[in-house]
């Protein structure tokens, strides 16, 4: 991208995104020049700014009208978006997001991460102990983490470590892979594959991508089965003796997690994991894993899962309400809300207030059955109307009939209109020991604004 010695210019369609700032941020590290449209003002545009990128804040065909070599897009962007027919129409190279971050890996070794749930929690962990071993890595997460306050880390090392997004095959479009992760696999995002068999094909195409080795969670029938994983060189990983590493004696604290890892040699007894939650064990023994194939020692790794200070929306604390807490999670599968109050009913709360807000309408549709009945441990639950992302509403398919499914199966579920200021009076309301706000949308905002008090 970087031919005849000319600065390339990039133009970012939505810029401000997750995904999308994250490499903008790259490029500027790289001397590119930067520039995108995004009619959110948020922190990442005014960092991107700060950085000298430009950001206009509004979606234009003229902002095209200037020299721009490349305009890049993500999956959320359609097809008659004015900005993406104007650079069709003026025959500009047009680079999704995912073959954008393909050509910056060329000269690194990379690691990659996919899977339905656990990804971006794997990934960051990998790159913190990569991190701490003094690789000096290529952090690229799907979410932003809390030591860096940010989704990138720019590192000047010859590793990368990459969050691969199946959604929408972007974990496919890699030259080249030393590892692969695969935390588990769930019938998701069948709209861009059309059966599971497509589904379950690309999976088998990525854990054959390494040149080095492939990794997947043992407890996961449907990974299990895949051919792939019943290579020489895939590694398994579980609560069973029959994976390559084993958890055993995995108990809970104040702190997060311990256990006992079996299976590289004498047991690694006591491992201390600063992440509440079974799920993280499972995704720690990954990065367990994939650490030690490259060579990492068992010290730095048992000091950087000791050290690692998490994902943003994973459980995070945001402050107290009255002396009661108040966690903020994106948490919109059922597997992943069910994940989350076991571990609230591990950290030893009883009453558990649910604020929820469902992540599109053909998840809802897709899930529903899942949904009704993921929320056993909650006291109650509160449902925001529905985020649907870039999705038209579904007939029938609405916070409404879900709380009715709720109710119906013996949980309290109430389906709300109220603005975020409104959600104070639910706390005051209803009796409980700890809040957790969950979902896509706007309820992450409705953490922030309950969260009143100074941190625990």
């Amino acid at each position: 991208m970087e031919s005849s010695g000319k600065i390339p210019s990039f133009h970012f369609i939505g810029i401000g995104g997750i995904g999308m700032s994250g490499l903008a941020k790259l490029c500027l590290d790289r001397g590119w020049k930067v520039q995108g449209s995004d009619p959110i003002d948020n922190a990442r545009t005014q960092e991107l700014c700060a950085l000298g990128a430009t950001v206009f804040s509004e979606h234009s065909p003229d902002l095209l009208n200037r020299p721009i070599d490349f305009v890049i897009h993500s999956s959320a962007i359609g097809k008659d978006h004015p900005e993406l027919m104007e650079a069709t129409a003026q025959n500009l190279p047009l680079f999704h997001r995912s073959m954008l971050l393909k050509n910056l890996l060329v000269s690194t070794r990379n690691l990659a991460v996919s899977g339905t749930h656990g990804k971006t929690t794997t990934t960051s962990l990998l790159g913190h102990v990569l991190t701490c071993a003094h690789y000096d890595p290529l952090i690229i997460s799907g979410g932003i983490m809390h030591g860096l306050k940010c989704t990138i880390r720019h590192g000047k090392g010859n590793w990368a470590v990459v969050e691969a997004d199946e959604s929408d095959k972007s974990h496919l479009n890699f030259d080249h892979l030393e590892g692969a992760i695969a935390t588990n696999l769930e019938a998701e995002h069948l709209e861009n594959y059309g059966t599971f068999q497509n589904l379950l094909d690309s999976f088998q195409s990525f854990l054959s991508m390494p040149s080095g080795f492939s990794i997947f969670c043992g407890e996961d029938e449907t990974l299990r089965d895949l051919p792939a994983c019943k290579h020489s060189k895939a590694l398994s990983y579980g609560m069973t003796s029959s994976c390559s590493v084993m958890a055993s004696a995995v108990r809970a604290d104040l702190n997060g997690m311990r256990f006992t890892l079996h299976g590289l040699g004498d047991p690694w007894e006591d491992v201390q994991l600063a992440l509440h939650g079974r799920h993280n064990v499972l995704n720690a023994m990954a990065v367990i894993l994939a650490a030690h194939s490259i060579g990492i020692s068992q010290a730095h790794i048992r000091a950087a899962l000791a050290s690692f200070q998490g994902v943003e929306r994973r459980l995070t604390l945001k402050g107290t309400y009255a002396g009661k807490p108040i966690f903020d999670d994106y948490a919109h599968h059922p597997t992943e809300i069910k994940a989350v109050l076991a571990t609230l009913r591990d950290m030893g709360f009883s009453k558990i207030l649910v604020l929820c807000q469902p992540h599109r309408y053909t998840r809802l549709r897709d899930c529903f059955e899942a949904f009704s009945r993921c929320f056993d441990a909650a006291k109650k639950v509160f449902l925001w109307p529905v985020y649907g992302a870039n999705e038209a509403p579904i007939f029938g398919i609405t916070s409404e009939a879900l709380s009715e499914s709720l109710n119906a199966r013996g949980v309290q579920a109430e389906a709300i209109k109220w603005l975020k200021e409104d959600a104070w009076h639910i706390l005051e309301q209803e009796e409980h020991d700890v809040v957790v706000c969950m979902g896509a949308g706007s309820i992450t905002h409705v953490a922030e604004s309950l969260a009143c008090e100074k941190k625990m």
